[in-house]
């Protein structure tokens, strides 16, 4: 099993909770978000969060997998709390992409694309 601690979560004290290590973690976040009080906000920035043992680093557990895939085996105690790191949808191209789009000859050619209205190359180039 793990067993997850949340501290003060919308104001509430401590509260443990115990989930079967075959639960995905995207559903055991959904599990303890809805469960949550409405003055809980960024829920996206809320993860699993497991602590530093046995030499390993501390780290947020991914998502994307089960308790068990994600390496976790008998039971073990993890904390659910919020990410320093905010994370934001983000729906433009990355920073690197619009480091190499923005050399002279890039935004000569950017500009001309524009002009011409070519949609399938400004796709292709960015």
């Amino acid at each position: 099993f793990a067993f997850v601690t949340i501290h003060n979560f919308g104001g509430d004290g401590v509260r443990n909770l115990k989930f079967p290590l075959e639960t995905s973690v995207e559903d055991a976040k959904c599990q303890i978000l809805n469960a949550s009080p409405p003055s809980v906000k960024d829920t996206i920035n809320w993860g699993f969060y497991l602590p530093s043992s046995s030499g390993n680093p501390p780290r947020y557990i991914r998502e994307h997998l089960t308790f068990r895939e994600a390496g976790l085996s008998g039971i073990t105690y993890l904390e659910f709390k919020s990410k320093r790191r905010i994370y934001r949808n983000n729906f433009g191209p990355e920073n690197s992409q619009w480091k190499k789009l923005h050399t002279r000859h890039n935004l000569k050619k950017f500009a001309d694309l524009v002009a011409g209205a070519n949609l399938e190359k400004l796709r292709r180039m960015l």
